[in-house]
């Protein structure tokens, strides 16, 4: 899920988890964080690298 998460755009994640928007931002900086990476692109390149996605 955390990849889905910081893949997706902002509005579509408050859609999904029917939060406020600067919930789901802050959701998406923190998930950032734990990976230590600094931005979405960079998490979707962990993900592969890890074998979270194919």
């Amino acid at each position: 899920m955390c990849v889905r998460l910081c893949v997706r755009l902002n509005g579509r994640c408050t859609n999904d988890l029917s939060s406020a928007l600067s919930t789901v931002k802050s959701y998406v900086d923190r998930i950032l964080q734990k990976l230590q990476v600094e931005d979405r692109r960079q998490a979707v390149v962990f993900a592969i690298r890890n074998g979270y996605v194919k």
